[in-house]
């Protein structure tokens, strides 16, 4: 289901690998690797959003509730 929440501990060389397919008439996706179940998480360590409309991917951080620059 979505969202889906695993509780795991970041580690060096650690591999994670997101497999789905997004509905058809879906406009983005977003995936967080964060501290926290909450949604407006305080610390999130990768944001990761793929907008097809604007046919981009944006990556982000989040520390301390405020964003850092968009890649």
């Amino acid at each position: 289901t979505i969202p889906f929440n695993i509780n795991v501990n970041l580690m060096e060389k650690k591999k994670f690998v997101i497999i789905g397919r997004p509905l058809s008439k879906a406009k983005r996706f977003t995936f967080n690797f964060q501290k926290g179940l909450q949604a407006d998480a305080l610390i999130i360590a990768l944001h990761f959003d793929v907008r097809y409309k604007d046919g981009v991917i944006v990556m982000n951080y989040r520390t301390i509730g405020q964003w850092g620059l968009e890649i």
